[in-house]
């Protein structure tokens, strides 16, 4: 026989039912909960990314930096200048051989000479013609190496063959050196960048038989001539940074040129201490500044296609050169770009010789 259930029985029955349901505060507040994990997720994944962003960009730009000043050094360290003893003659402004026609007088003595050449110098001087001087910050190298750059096809290599080789900084676009099926396709882009010298050995310029022309004419390199041998190895490379060195007057410790202040320069065959005439410096420190492609492009949204100027150091005192980087390092910071500085001293095993 079927009973109603009593009030106590509804009652209970009542009780459960609502134990196993929510409340809308509940609900409310378990919501508020699970969306500000979720924002919490949201950001810590955002933050994930831009970081693996930021590094895998720092990474990839400053390999491509460090291979350039790999190269860089490495071209250094096989500078040869293979200096012989010529006789000098009275009222020379110059030590070693005389001008390529004949001489007039009998030689006074002899000194250092040589027909290759090594120069250290502010950008603008060593590569005429290719920018104002804030487009070419630093300095720039021109040396002679075996580096067997030919164009010449052969059955055997020719590896060892001696050519010049130079190096600068210069700021402009990458217009002449898109790929023609991109041209007008891609947006040019307005970047520092290091380029090298590097004619082949057919034409090297040391063997050009030209009364008229000196033999250390090829230590200055015009843009109208040299323009199809220069080549960019590396973007977003702000500063090139060069300061040779010699052994002191007895034969020890490596020391800056001997002028004051110490200077950053050298040219092998007008340097005015006869003392390092006609001779490679015992080593080069070289010194490279580098920026990533993002802060690149932030440099380029801001300044366009002008050059800018990011720092104020001159390099033109060996004594402070680390006082000049420091404010290299200052000056990017304030401007909060990523950048690296890259810095060696490169012995040059020719300059024993």
């Amino acid at each position: 026989m079927f009973r109603s259930p009593t009030v106590t029985q509804q009652a209970r029955a009542r009780s459960c039912g609502s134990k196993a349901a929510f409340t809308l505060v509940e609900v409310l507040v378990s919501m508020t909960i699970l969306l500000m994990m979720l924002l919490i997720m949201t950001q810590v994944i955002g933050t994930t990314q831009k970081t693996w962003h930021a590094a895998s960009s720092r990474l990839t730009q400053f390999r491509e930096a460090r291979t350039a000043f790999d190269t860089i050094t490495r071209g250094l360290t096989q500078a040869t200048l293979n200096p012989f003893r010529d006789f000098t003659y009275e009222g020379s402004t110059t030590l070693g051989s005389p001008p390529m026609t004949a001489p007039t007088a009998a030689p006074t003595g002899y000194a250092t000479s040589a027909d290759l050449g090594f120069r250290i110098g502010a950008a603008p001087k060593i590569f005429t013609g290719f920018g104002a001087p804030n487009m070419m910050p630093g300095h720039a190298v021109i040396f002679q190496a075996p580096l067997g750059n030919t164009i010449t096809e052969v059955d055997r290599p020719l590896n060892s063959l001696l050519c010049v080789s130079g190096y600068f900084v210069l700021f402009g676009t990458d217009l002449n050196y898109l790929p023609m099926g991109l041209v007008g396709r891609l947006q040019p882009r307005s970047r520092y960048r290091l380029y090298q010298y590097l004619p082949s050995t057919e034409s090297n310029p040391v063997y050009n038989d030209v009364a008229s022309q000196k033999r250390d004419a090829w230590v200055t390199v015009d843009s109208a001539t040299a323009t199809p041998d220069i080549r960019p190895v590396a973007e977003n490379i702000v500063a090139l940074v060069l300061a040779p060195s010699f052994p002191d007057a007895n034969g020890g410790a490596l020391v800056p040129l001997g002028r004051s202040p110490p200077g950053m320069v050298y040219d092998f065959n007008s340097y005015l201490d006869t003392t390092h005439k006609n001779q490679l410096p015992s080593s080069v420190r070289v010194v490279m500044v580098a920026m990533d492609e993002e802060s690149a492009a932030r440099v380029e949204q801001k300044y366009g296609t002008s050059a800018p100027t990011l720092f104020g150091a001159t390099f033109v005192n060996a004594d402070n050169l680390d006082g000049d980087l420091r404010e290299v390092r200052v000056a990017l910071e304030k401007l909060r770009l990523n950048f690296r500085i890259f810095s060696s001293t490169v012995f040059i095993p020719a300059a024993d010789k």
